[in-house]
């Protein structure tokens, strides 16, 4: 799948997310959901120098001769060196570890595997507890996606069996057409729910002013 598709695939994730742990009632928390979700999404192609995620990353970096790779794990390794001096607490340790192995990894191989989801897990669950949910949703939305195109994804990594839905007759090609239309549908199905969540909050906020409050059957009476 492509980065666009991706994007508004985690995106449509992130306002699910929203909406089933109710913080869709609160601006910020909602916006920050879904933020996440979103840069999740991308975060499987980080292995990849021409993913949209390295693209915004370095932007100003070409992509020749893994030189964004490079400064990907001169990153990790400033972050080590960091956590090291300031005594970090151990998932930026596991940040820095990261970044430095999957800057030269083959594409699809970790990043797109169940041991990648759980390390995304287990570091925002002990860094931003109460947007891990929202993390590892919109990072599982990249590796369903993923899992339509012809290749499959590594889900059991290390081991090589590629797991896809190609027996389903699934197959999305990674640009094509079916590729566009599936980007399309999430953002348009993130907009309405982003829409209801706008429509429910304010209806809420008329209903605790009195706006909508119905008469009672003595008020009636005595009219």
């Amino acid at each position: 799948m492509t980065g666009k598709t991706h994007l508004a695939v985690g995106i449509a994730t992130g306002t699910i997310v929203a909406g089933v742990t109710g913080v869709s009632d609160e601006l910020i928390p909602t916006v920050t959901t879904i933020a996440v979700a979103g840069f999740a999404s991308l975060l499987p192609d980080i292995d990849e120098d021409g993913s949209m995620l390295n693209k915004w990353l370095f932007r100003f970096v070409p992509k020749t001769c893994q030189l964004r790779s490079i400064l990907l794990a001169l990153l990790g390794a400033v972050v080590l060196f960091l956590s090291y001096l300031y005594k970090w607490p151990d998932w930026a340790w596991a940040c820095g570890i990261w970044a430095m192995v999957v800057a030269f990894v083959p594409h699809r191989t970790i990043t797109h595997s169940i041991v990648g989801t759980a390390i995304l897990a287990w570091v925002m669950q002990q860094a931003w507890p109460q947007y891990a949910l929202a993390a590892v949703a919109g990072y599982g939305s990249h590796l369903l996606t993923d899992a339509m195109t012809p290749k499959g994804i590594p889900l059991f990594w290390p081991w090589k069996l590629k797991v896809g839905f190609k027996a389903l007759g699934i197959r999305v090609k990674t640009g094509g057409g079916l590729d566009k239309v599936l980007g399309i549908i999430a953002l348009w199905c993130a907009c309405l729910l982003m829409v209801w969540f706008v429509f429910s909050f304010f209806y809420q906020e008329a209903v605790a002013a009195g706006l909508f409050s119905l008469p009672q059957p003595g008020e009636l009476r005595c009219r």
